[in-house]
């Protein structure tokens, strides 16, 4: 099968393809974002074209470009939202958010993002170790320490594949 390169027309992606077989359709698969994002989530490059995870931070009337990668963990700050971010030379940054952990909780979670704690919700990719205490506790790659809350320990293990 040969794929043509990819054109983004809207919200999906559309591959001209030749030797597919009959019942997977004619010329043409249409792939729809949402798969790309949650299906192959992290992946770098698709046909040569390289897929960077970005999002934009609002702060009032800016906007800050930041990589999914980078982010640590976002923790709750009333009506806003403070990322903690790895900075371009690996220095510990944070940026405060307008929007509330709950609209980042939903737009994260395809991206490996785990609410752990009302107030907190962290990269998965970013987590060293797990201690299995009371409450339990959750340790970064760069060693700090983040509370999981009781109500949400089992669920917690069972999505990491810890039970």
């Amino acid at each position: 099968m040969k794929l043509a390169p990819m054109v983004k027309r809207g919200r999906y992606f559309c591959f001209c393809c030749k030797g597919l077989p009959e019942p997977l359709g004619r010329s043409r698969v249409i792939v729809h974002a949402f798969l790309l994002e949650v299906v192959l989530p992290f992946t770098n490059t698709i046909m040569g074209t390289t897929l960077e995870k970005i999002v934009w931070i609002p702060k009032g009337n800016e906007y800050e470009l930041i990589h999914i990668e980078n982010i640590l963990f976002c923790q709750s700050n009333n009506y806003s939202t403070l990322f903690h971010i790895y900075g371009e030379t690996k220095n510990l940054k944070q940026v405060l958010s307008t929007k509330g952990i709950g609209e980042w909780e939903k737009e994260l979670e395809a991206y490996g993002f785990y609410r752990i704690h009302s107030q907190t919700l962290v990269n998965i990719k970013h987590i060293k170790k797990f201690i299995n205490r009371k409450d339990g506790v959750v340790v970064l790659t760069n060693e700090i320490h983040l509370a999981v809350s009781k109500s949400r320990k089992q669920q917690f293990m069972e999505y990491t594949g810890i039970k």
